[in-house]
């Protein structure tokens, strides 16, 4: 199992350490679901804002097609 999320680490550990013992709770299912979509949520927004800061010192300013998109 990958715990491959940034933002909710800890809890995922938590969650798979507990489901690895046998020691379901009975939020553990909803919880992970919520942290999986949230994390994804965070490193795309995370992802585009770090792209577009090195296009931005790479090429001065933001391409033209983006520059019209905003």
């Amino acid at each position: 199992m990958y715990l491959s999320a940034f933002i909710h680490r800890d809890a995922l550990f938590e969650i798979a350490e507990r489901w690895f013992c046998g020691r379901l709770e009975p939020g553990d299912a909803r919880q992970l679901t919520e942290l999986l979509i949230s994390d994804g949520f965070v490193a795309a927004e995370t992802i585009r804002s770090v792209a577009r800061r090195l296009l931005t010192i790479l090429h001065s300013t933001l391409p033209e097609d983006r520059r019209r998109a905003e």
